[in-house]
């Protein structure tokens, strides 16, 4: 969203993730960074089963890196086998700052 941020400032973003599937997420399954500046994130577990349209609010600390530009992290979803995939019709979530 280019949110302003200091170099090496944390903050804590909240995405809302949405069930596309026929089957049941949750136990197991984690919100995992895919691509891009990792930002210290750390994979969130869901925490709880999310049925077939649901909802879910997963939230990940992230720490702006210490150089001044742009960046982007890129999180998707993965199975407890390791098999990655996405819920929110396909769309990955994703963090844009600017540190200044």
């Amino acid at each position: 969203d280019g949110t302003v941020m200091t170099p090496g400032q944390e903050v804590i973003r909240t995405g809302k993730i949405k069930s596309s599937a026929t089957c049941a997420w949750g136990v197991g399954d984690e919100l995992i960074f895919s691509c891009g500046e990792e930002m210290e994130g750390v994979p969130q577990p869901l925490g709880a089963a999310i049925g077939p349209g649901q909802e879910v609010d997963v939230s990940v600390q992230f720490t702006s890196p210490d150089l001044a530009g742009s960046y982007t992290s890129l999180w998707t979803l993965q199975n407890p086998t390791g098999i990655a995939f996405q819920g929110n019709d396909n769309k990955v979530l994703y963090v844009r700052i600017v540190v200044q």
